[in-house]
């Protein structure tokens, strides 16, 4: 009877599906539009969304060489086959008409907007040739490189490698995601990594510091806030607004800007004091235990309380929330947390208290992210060794001395002076464009960084600008900064590229691919081709032996008995389990 009505079952699909293929013509014929599923056949691809930092794994799907849909993967462990509106909306990132579509060289005063259309092969010489001539006089180290979204791997990892500059850094490190690893590297003694490692099936109990859960696009984070909040999970949300989350909290406190050390110090001090802490676990897995308790006692509810706007009793009740629930409690990571100038002691006071939760590597709590396996692209040693981080990036050890350019610079961003640890900084690279101190910066290339609304104070920016020999903005769209520019390359989306694999730490380990649904559109190229050609007609052959970005996949992923053709036909994910 099973066998009967599975074979009935698939005749009527055949059926169905038979019948209605000459509906598309049909109403061809009549003048209507046909649905864009019955247009043709359906081509499908795999790549990584491009429409925020969080990588979901979608699938595409093209009807004669146009995209009309874009869904979630539903192998990729991370994302369970959801996807936002956002992500949803690269289809019309695609077909934007303002995109940038042929390469530029500026004919007017830098600033004016004033180009006129050019050649690749005149464009990237007009790019060399400039780099080479500030090369000649103040060495490769004079070549800053700025990046952003996922091919930044080629311009700010990759291609200032092979060059020679440690001048090379993401707005997604120092104004975004340092202080957050760096105190997690001093604290913990590894980093958090490109995803907040809460374990949300099992957590009981959520705290958010300035984390806007709902008023941003992180797919996952979304879903899984939303169903812990679904089976019962306690929330309390730290933020001066009422924000999305705040509405939602079982605890609101509308901290004071720029106090939320005040407030995890106290909180510290009530959980010692109070005998909340997890005792056996800081006797097994922590040190120091004594200095901290010595350092906060003097740090009460009631000291806090004048300095954060919070009753005494709203930090001793939340104190006693997240211990009750321990170790199925934490204080949420969170991403953008450079605020205030103490943010990587602020981060350590966040980690701290979730020690004394016991949360770190404990189901509810905290889990250690593990990164796939995947051997790097071999190549010749790098000129220098990159510092550019990023917020997929995991820091590494850091030495006592800064690695040294070709011409024996360091990076000119204030490292160890400045500040002490973590990557280049992005806004501390402005300065030397203008005032050549510790040495000047002459050219810069920006890729996918929208320079003047992400740096601070952007008239600073502008005179940076005015000053340089070489700016070359790498975008789709046209930013406000391309009209600075010298040199405008116009990049292909993601929907129109390879890149470079998808693998970084996760709870569960896996690797993404990231291929072209369609063509690139107009005279736009993929990032890793203008890296390539740039980077042979600087001489830089023996880092660009590859022929195209397939090569480089299927080099990489060889090592995981996989390549580009194999990882397609598994839908586009790899899960080492």
């Amino acid at each position: 009877m099973f066998l009967g009505m599975s074979s009935l079952a698939a005749f009527a699909a055949l059926f169905f599906q038979r019948a209605l293929r000459p509906i598309g013509n049909t109403l061809a014929r009549m003048g209507i539009r046909a649905p864009w599923h019955r247009s043709g056949p359906i081509d499908i691809s795999y790549t990584t969304c491009d429409m925020c930092p969080w990588r979901c794994g979608v699938i595409v799907k093209t009807v004669n060489g146009v995209v009309h849909k874009i869904e979630g993967n539903p192998n990729d462990p991370k994302r369970r086959g959801m996807l936002c509106a956002r992500g949803q909306a690269g289809v019309s990132f695609l077909y934007d008409p303002d995109r940038l579509k042929t390469p530029l060289i500026r004919t007017g005063e830098r600033g004016s907007g004033e180009f006129r259309e050019a050649s690749w092969d005149e464009a990237l010489q007009y790019v060399a040739d400039k780099m080479v001539a500030i090369r000649d006089t103040d060495g490769p180290e004079a070549v800053a490189f700025f990046g952003h979204t996922s091919g930044e791997f080629w311009f700010t990892d990759y291609l200032p490698g092979a060059w020679g500059s440690p001048n090379a850094a993401k707005p997604s490190s120092s104004i975004c995601t340092s202080p957050r690893e760096e105190a997690s590297l001093l604290t913990v003694g590894r980093p958090i990594g490109g995803h907040e490692p809460v374990d949300w099936d099992a957590i009981q109990c959520i705290t958010l510091i300035g984390s806007h859960i709902g008023e941003d696009s992180r797919n996952t984070v979304m879903q899984d806030f939303a169903a812990a909040r679904d089976r019962g999970a306690r929330l309390i949300a730290v933020d001066p607004r009422f924000s999305t989350a705040a509405m939602k909290s079982d605890h609101w406190l509308p901290i004071k800007p720029g106090t939320d050390t005040a407030l995890l110090l106290a909180w510290i001090n009530v959980l010692i004091t109070e005998d909340l802490y997890d005792a056996d676990y800081v006797a097994e897995w922590t040190t120091g235990f004594e200095e901290l308790t010595a350092h906060v006692s003097q740090y009460t509810p009631a000291w806090a309380a004048g300095i954060t706007d919070l009753t005494e009793n709203q930090i001793r009740e939340t104190a006693r929330e997240m211990a009750r629930h321990a170790p199925q409690s934490a204080i949420v990571p969170g991403r953008h947390v450079t605020w205030y100038g103490n943010d990587t002691q602020r981060m350590r006071a966040v980690y701290i208290v979730n020690a004394l939760l016991g949360a770190w590597g404990r189901r509810g709590g905290l889990y250690l992210n593990k990164s796939p396996y995947l051997e790097a692209y071999p190549h010749p040693p790098f000129l220098v060794e990159g510092g550019a981080g990023g917020c997929s990036a995991e820091p590494g050890e850091e030495g006592d001395d800064l690695p040294p350019g070709p011409t024996g610079k360091t990076r000119a961003d204030g490292a160890r002076t400045k500040f002490l640890r973590g990557p280049t900084a992005i806004q501390e690279l402005i300065d030397p464009m203008i005032t050549g101190d510790p040495y000047p910066i002459r050219g810069l290339v920006v890729y996918g960084v929208n320079l003047l609304h992400t740096i601070p104070n952007p008239e600073r920016t502008k005179e940076a600008l005015r000053n340089l020999d070489l700016v070359v903005a790498i975008d789709v769209l046209p930013q406000d900064h391309v009209d600075w520019a010298d040199v405008v390359l116009p990049e292909a989306t993601y929907l129109e590229r390879h890149d470079e694999l998808w693998a970084l730490g996760h709870k569960t380990p896996y690797i993404a691919l990231r291929e072209p649904a369609v063509e690139p559109l107009h005279n736009t190229k993929p990032g890793w081709w203008m890296a390539r050609e740039l980077g042979l007609k600087l001489g830089l052959d023996s880092f660009f032996r590859w022929e195209d970005a397939t090569e480089w996949i299927d080099k990489r992923l060889i090592s995981v008995g996989s390549s580009a053709e194999k990882l397609h036909a598994a839908g586009g994910i790899i899960v080492q389990e």
